[in-house]
């Protein structure tokens, strides 16, 4: 599936070997949690210790409706993308990167510049 599998820390690695990973999305979903949710924690209460823990609580309510409804390719394509976190530099990838603002003034703006790229 990927070039390489990042053992322990990738939620692929937690439920390697364990069955339809379309099947185990609380399980991938935990394992991610358990990876990345205390520097989302951190983040959020640096930002706004007043209410931190109301807005993680909701955060994390909508984390995990929105890996629900995800659908089973975009899924697959997001465990994919978290194993090979270099995905984007491999050479058959083909990306543009601009500063809206030098490139059309605005966000808006860039609509109009879009028959450019």
């Amino acid at each position: 599936m990927c070039k390489r599998l990042h053992s322990g820390d990738n939620t692929l690695a937690a439920v390697n070997g364990k069955g339809d990973v379309l099947r185990d999305r609380d399980g991938i979903l935990r394992a991610r949690l358990r990876r990345h949710w205390p520097a989302v924690e951190a983040g959020v209460a640096e930002l706004y210790p007043d209410v931190a823990r109301h807005l993680a609580s909701v955060l994390a309510d909508r984390v995990l409706a929105h890996v629900t409804a995800r659908p089973d390719t975009a899924f697959l394509r997001d465990l994919r993308r978290e194993a090979e976190p270099d995905w984007f530099q491999q050479p058959d990838m083909v990306g543009y990167v601009a500063y809206a603002d030098r490139f059309a003034g605005t966000l808006r703006g860039i609509h109009d510049h879009l028959d450019y790229l």
